[in-house]
């Protein structure tokens, strides 16, 4: 009986393997025609018209999330934030995984989902800490979140290419459909390869809407969620923006052909699925502080392979080469690193945040991305000091993200750390090499004091506590915050002092004097109080 719930355990797990390589399969191999894609859309409008914001926010939800305590109180943890790209055997967590920040990722995580749900108004997000406090990760595990998410049967990121025939007869080189395929198929989209004489991607991965002209496009997607789906909110970037200048100009040389049939011209169109990849180029770049963010649009060169067969079919016609960071993430996460540290004055971060617009030499295009980023506090400061960065700061949204300030969580990062360095603290572990007993436990306790700060009674008084508890909260040592912070009892206290310490109250006040979520600075007597965790010393 053991031995087949084990192999039906195998089994089950295996299943999902094989599911999870079909559904990429299928992303990968995914083609459809504009009449086609249009039909799916009518029925969905939600999954086809989701911009970077919106995808993002339902990746995050499609990972899942489970409840957890924290100071006495139940929060949430998003199990996205557990690295499940990176997990060791038998281990539940990943390399890269985030701990002791779930308040501060849930802020995020709420923010972005409110402006995917208003679907525009987005801002610039930046994670503004000391160094060494998961700012990286956070953002890292959203990008390895959305490269998975974008391979799964519901995270569809949608594009197009062009695509031409040659005729057996070169009569109609381009338009006409090969002579061993019926005269009564009107699309492109489906022929093999071998039977393209050329494709033409979209270079900026532009939505297969941006394809149906602006006036035109409002009044489609008015009527398709006024036709049942009246909860849908229609994105701005679809109603407001254009085709790159590359394909509009495709299209527009095609429409003289087909003497406005627009219907023909879109018989050119494959649809295909965006899959993410950072490596690839694809829907997600990192921009270190060192490199150029401008983006580049040249002429393409005529002696190139690609420009001949498009001459061939359009003669005299005039296309761009799209380069830079923001091609390269367009439709999905454009991170910034250290993004303070340049001189730059950031006004294409303004454009293409305000009007989702990026200037290319001269050449307009329409991104759509996440644009976010990591700052320290002096890069933080420097940049909120000059005035000339005002109207950037306004289209941003900050997020502390501070030292761990609870002992069990800086201990799992030197878990982590001691692995890595080939030490363990069981001395018949063989592999590794043997480390003190509770060192971990000596190291994170020390860490996490250096972070906190002495709580203010009148703080408390002002909140309704009475003068037994205001008592206790004077003379509370920093080794008894630590110890309430992590759901433990805090010892040197009398039995009724814990009682009247740690009822949820109490410690709900005591987690959020020094740790407003919205890194706000108050002052009491002259004394200016910080988030803790802000300061200290880094694991």
């Amino acid at each position: 009986k053991g031995d087949k719930e084990t192999k039906n355990k195998m089994a089950t797990k295996f299943s999902v393997i094989k599911n999870e390589v079909r559904e990429e399969y299928a992303a990968r191999k995914y083609v459809a025609s504009f009449d086609e894609f249009l039909h799916k859309l009518e029925m969905n409008p939600y999954n086809y018209t989701r911009t970077a914001f919106q995808m993002i926010s339902d990746m995050i939800n499609y990972f899942g999330t489970r409840d957890i305590i924290d100071c006495g109180e139940k929060i949430i943890r998003y199990e996205l934030f557990d690295d499940p790209f990176d997990r060791e055997i038998s281990s539940e967590l990943g390399k890269h995984s985030v701990f002791g920040l779930d308040r501060q990722v849930s802020a995020i995580v709420n923010y972005i989902e409110t402006t995917a749900n208003k679907g525009g108004d987005e801002r610039i997000i930046i994670l503004h800490g000391p160094q060494g406090t998961a700012k990286t990760s956070i953002i890292r595990l959203l990008i390895n979140g959305l490269q998975h998410y974008s391979r799964t049967s519901n995270g569809g990121i949608y594009t197009f290419d062009w695509v031409f025939v040659e005729d057996s007869f070169m009569e109609n080189i381009g338009f006409n459909l090969p002579h061993d395929h019926s005269n009564n198929t009107k699309s492109l989209a489906h022929l093999a390869d071998e039977d393209l004489f050329i494709r033409v991607p979209c270079q900026m991965n532009d939505h297969p809407l941006m394809l149906i002209p602006k006036d035109k496009r409002r009044k489609y997607l008015e009527e398709v969620v006024n036709d049942g789906h009246k909860d849908v909110v229609i994105p701005k970037i679809l109603l407001e923006n254009e085709l790159c200048k590359n394909c509009q100009t495709i299209y527009d040389r095609l429409l003289d052909k087909y003497d406005g049939d627009s219907g023909k011209v879109l018989n050119h169109i494959q649809v295909l699925r965006l899959l993410v990849s950072e490596i690839e180029q694809i829907g997600a770049a990192t921009v270190q502080p060192v490199q150029n963010v401008e983006g580049n649009a040249k002429l393409l060169v005529r002696e190139g392979a690609s420009y001949q067969n498009l001459a061939e079919l359009f003669p005299g016609i005039s296309l761009h080469q799209f380069e830079g960071k923001w091609v390269d993430a367009n439709r999905g996460i454009l991170h910034f690193s250290d993004m303070f540290m340049r001189d730059s004055k950031h006004n294409n971060l303004l454009s293409a945040v305000q009007e989702h617009i990026q200037d290319f030499n001269g050449v307009q295009a329409t991104v759509d991305t996440l644009i976010i980023g990591t700052t320290n506090i002096e890069g933080f400061s420097s940049v909120r000091m000059d005035a000339i960065n005002k109207a950037l700061l306004d289209r941003t949204r900050s997020f502390d993200i501070p030292y761990l300030i609870k002992i069990s969580d800086e201990k799992q990062i030197y878990l982590s750390k001691f692995k890595e360095a080939g030490y363990s603290e069981d001395p018949e572990h063989g592999d590794h090499k043997h480390i003190m007993p509770h060192i971990r436990d000596f190291v994170a306790l020390f860490a996490v004091l250096t972070r906190l700060y002495k709580p203010s009674p009148e703080y408390y008084k002002e909140n309704g506590a009475d003068k037994d508890t205001l008592d206790i909260i004077k003379d509370l040592s920093p080794i008894q915050k630590a110890m309430i912070y992590d759901d433990k009892m805090p010892l040197g206290l009398a039995t009724y002092e814990k009682k009247l310490i740690v009822v949820p109250m109490i410690k709900k006040l005591l987690r959020e004097e020094h740790n407003p979520l919205q890194g706000v600075k108050f002052t009491k007597d002259g004394v200016v109080y910080e988030k803790e965790g802000m300061a200290g010393i880094s694991p």
